[in-house]
């Protein structure tokens, strides 16, 4: 589904709640996954990073996805990792395309949307937040990402 164009956009529009994508069309998608496999360290063939312009700007949604068969419990810590290696290597392309911008106050990252597309047959068991595999995260909840 998400290798296809067409059907990613579907998804987005029908399963998200996000108003940016409705009206967002099939070449608006474009698959960047070989680059990050790389990033990522590890065998991660099946992982699919699809960056989408929104809305003809020059603002950028880049969407992890990741298929799982399987209940993962170290998930949460697995898409933070992604998604810091996907802002970094963002920030390292800024910075060639427009040196010192990433030091400037107005540099912002893109957004980036999780996405994780469970197929398997039981219920998904593990954390949904990253916070719940923090030691102590009821205590120091407020300095722990919410994803």
């Amino acid at each position: 589904m998400f290798g296809d164009s067409t059907l990613c956009a579907q998804f987005l529009k029908g399963y998200t709640d996000i108003p940016f994508f409705t009206n967002i069309k099939p070449e608006d998608i474009e698959d960047v996954s070989s680059h990050f496999i790389p990033l990522f360290q590890e065998s991660r063939d099946s992982d699919i990073v699809k960056k989408i312009q929104i809305e003809n700007t020059d603002l950028y949604l880049i969407a992890l996805i990741e298929h799982q068969s399987e209940a993962d419990a170290d998930m949460s810590f697995r898409l933070l990792r992604y998604m810091v290696y996907v802002w970094t290597d963002y920030a390292a392309t800024q910075e060639k395309l427009h040196p010192g911008i990433t030091k400037s106050k107005d540099f912002l990252y893109p957004p980036i949307l999780p996405i994780i597309y469970y197929e398997g047959t039981g219920q998904w068991t593990s954390a949904l937040h990253f916070k719940d595999r923090v030691f102590m995260s009821d205590i120091f909840e407020e300095f722990i990402p919410d994803l």
